[in-house]
């Protein structure tokens, strides 16, 4: 087992972005982590469906844009349905404080907002004693979203929810 093949296969199994430090913490203690992810980049830019993006923070294994329209329909969501319920009041009332989504949608809604957080679906910030929520860019291409026009959002999720 080499450092190159466990950072492909954490890459592979994460379902979400991973930091470098998630990564290192898997590898070697004298592994380059920025050296193999840059050349993973590479070797999937060049071949088969799949690709690595590096942002400034993360790293993350995705469907090419090519293929993602023909293979969503049978994609595997994996949020749970309270989560999806929570997640849904969050991207329709956006921007929206954790204590009203509290409010509509009961006090496990405080940890379905961790869950989020972790996926990076939703981002927050402080807002007196409360933390103010938004969906993200990730929260956009999980579900198919064109665009991150919080306008645009609401009105296809109130579509949906008619």
């Amino acid at each position: 087992m080499n450092d190159r093949d466990l950072i492909e296969a954490a890459l592979f199994v994460a379902g979400r972005p991973l930091t470098l430090l998630e990564l290192e913490s898997i590898v070697s203690l004298d592994a380059d982590v920025e050296e193999i992810v840059e050349s993973l980049i590479e070797e999937y830019r060049e071949n088969g469906a799949l690709e690595i993006v590096q942002t400034d923070e993360d790293i993350v294994m995705q469907v090419k844009d090519e293929y993602a329209d023909a293979v969503r329909t049978i994609a595997q969501r994996d949020l749970e349905t309270p989560v999806l319920r929570t997640l849904a009041v969050i991207a329709f009332h956006q921007p929206v404080t954790q204590s009203k989504v509290a409010e509509i949608r009961g006090n496990k809604a405080y940890g379905h907002v961790h869950d989020l957080e972790a996926r990076k679906l939703v981002e927050s910030e402080r807002y007196g004693r409360t933390r103010m929520l938004r969906t993200t860019k990730a929260f956009a291409d999980y579900f198919g979203f064109e665009t991150e026009s919080l306008e645009e959002i609401k009105q296809k999720i109130g579509l949906l929810l008619r």
